[in-house]
Formats: structure tokens, C-alpha cells, sequence
């Protein structure tokens, strides 16, 4: 009997510690796919690509290419057109027999050319240090592209969809502008002198 406590207690002081390690895991997650996002809206691609996965990067042709292909793509939209880019929750952490990955929700909010763009992106992230850093990419919800990206994505990761929505924004009504009123003059009260008519000559 106290042979079989003893290993209850014990199973429950490894659990508790893998979930602790859990919870730092998810926080570092959440850590480095918000520097990615701040990164993005600052349009500083170096820093991007070092939170992004090394397999995107590779593919985009190294990290120069990624900077160069990153740039073009964003040319045509302005900085103010990015209103807000969000970070969580974590919805999934693998562990596989060589890294960490998980799934993490981007929120982004766009305005260009008159419509709103909002989406909701499921992150795909890896760690190569049992989950201390973190690379992302974004695989548009699609399964098949995320096994192109990440060969080696656990069958575990449950992929969600990505989710969009598109709405047409109202433009200012112009107030119509008031012709501006003269100002009357004001009645002194004095009478103008009647003008003298010259007498005729007889």
C-alpha cells in the first residue's frame, strides 16, 4: 500500500512539473510571435526572417531573398494601413522526437483602398531548443502547405481555418458649406443732409 502511494505522489510531482514547463513553453511562444508581429508593422524584415521558420526562409531563397520578396509584396501598402495585429491563444503544443510546434492565432486588421480587412491566422511555430525560442509561418490554413513549409509537422497538429472578412467602408459625408451673410450696416440714427438744388436764374 505505501509502495503504491509513494508512486501516486511521485506520478503527480512529474505532472505538475510538466505542466509548469508547459505553461513557460506557451508564454515563450506567445513572446515570440508577438516580436514577429512587431517586427512585421515596423516592416523591419531582417527581424522577421529570424522569426520565421528556417525551412520558409530556405525555400524563399535565404534570408536576403525573404527580405528582398517581403519588401516587394508589401510596397503598395502604406504603414498606416495596418490598424492592429494581435497575438493568442495558444491553441496547441507538440512535442516530437526533434523539436517543439504549436499553433497560435494571429489577429490582423488592414484598411486599403476602402475596405477593412480583418483575419484570424492560425501560426504554425517550432522551437529546436526544447521550446526556449521560437520560429512562425504562416500556412493559410491549408494543410498541404504547411507539409510543403514543414516537412517534418506532427500529425498531432490539428490545423483551423484561416478566417476573413471583408467590409466596404463608408466614406465622410461632406457637410455642405454655408455662403457667408455681409454684414449690415448699421443705421447711425443721423439723417444725410438733403442736397441744396441751385435756384434757377430768371
Amino acid at each position: 500500500m505505501k509502495l503504491i502511494l509513494s508512486i501516486m505522489l511521485a506520478g503527480s510531482g512529474l505532472t505538475c512539473f510538466a505542466q509548469g514547463d508547459t505553461i513557460q513553453i506557451k508564454q515563450n511562444v506567445l513572446r515570440y510571435a508577438d516580436s514577429s508581429a512587431i517586427a512585421f508593422k515596423n516592416r523591419d524584415w531582417k527581424t522577421l526572417a529570424r522569426f520565421t521558420a528556417p525551412s520558409v526562409v530556405e525555400i524563399m531563397g535565404g534570408v536576403e531573398n525573404f527580405e528582398s520578396v517581403t519588401q516587394s509584396f508589401m510596397k503598395d501598402v502604406p504603414d498606416s494601413a495596418i490598424k492592429y495585429i494581435r497575438i493568442g491563444p495558444v491553441t496547441q503544443l507538440v512535442k516530437t522526437n526533434s523539436d517543439w510546434q504549436s499553433i497560435v492565432l494571429q489577429h490582423m486588421q488592414m484598411e486599403l483602398s476602402g475596405i477593412r480587412f480583418t483575419s484570424t491566422t492560425p501560426l504554425i511555430g517550432q522551437s529546436l531548443d526544447e521550446g526556449k525560442t521560437w520560429t512562425f509561418f504562416d500556412s493559410k490554413g491549408d494543410t498541404a502547405t504547411a507539409r510543403l513549409m514543414l516537412p517534418d509537422i506532427s500529425p498531432l497538429l490539428v490545423l483551423p481555418k484561416k478566417v476573413q472578412d471583408m467590409q466596404t467602408l463608408e466614406k465622410p459625408k461632406k457637410t455642405p458649406v454655408k455662403p457667408v451673410a455681409k454684414p449690415m450696416k448699421k443705421n447711425s440714427g443721423v439723417k444725410p443732409a438733403a442736397k441744396k438744388v441751385p435756384s434757377k436764374k430768371r
